[in-house]
């Protein structure tokens, strides 16, 4: 014998909450298009600005520009040898610069990483922070065929003439402001 079932609903009624999922699914549905839609924005925009200091390439330049070894040339070479120095340093001050930045970078997005945020940007800085790595090394070890010990002394030279320049021109700034 079958049992008769007690309507739940009516006919209108299931109709209105049919409606009401389909609208809601298309609320989520849009919701999530836009999401994408804005990180695919996002991306766009997402290229870390870095290169390495264009000092590098000036430097290669000079290093062409050897004279011959020659009894003649040794005046020559001196020159080229305190313009090689000269050159490296002022390499070595833009690496110390591009060094801070890309390190405060690598801070900013490993933080973000740790806390959950999707970090996009984290792969080039890390690639960043290697490259300037290696340019330190690189800049070390050139110092050092250049003069023996100045590997270990260009960098903390460097960063004392770099602070006497920023304390200049803050004194500058501070004299144009009065």
């Amino acid at each position: 014998e079958e049992v008769p079932v007690e309507e739940v609903l009516t006919a209108g009624q299931a109709l209105v909450l049919v409606a009401i999922i389909v609208l809601i699914s298309l609320s989520y549905a849009y919701r999530f298009w836009r999401k994408l839609e804005a990180e695919r924005d996002q991306d766009s925009f997402l290229e870390y600005d870095f290169a390495l200091p264009q000092e590098r390439e000036i430097f290669q330049q000079v290093v062409a520009k050897k004279p011959e070894e020659k009894p003649e040339n040794q005046q020559a070479l001196r020159q080229w040898h305190l313009a090689l120095c000269q050159v490296l340093f002022k390499r070595v001050l833009k690496v110390i610069d591009l060094h801070e930045r890309v390190n405060n970078d690598y801070r900013t997005q490993m933080t973000l990483y740790k806390r959950g945020v999707a970090v996009k940007m984290l792969p080039q800085v890390e690639r960043a922070k290697q490259l300037v790595e290696r340019e330190v090394q690189e800049c070390g070890a050139i110092a050092n065929r250049l003069k023996p010990g100045w590997g270990q002394q260009i960098f903390p030279e460097a960063y004392q003439i770099r602070e006497q320049m920023r304390k200049k021109e803050a004194e500058t700034e501070a004299k144009k402001s009065k």
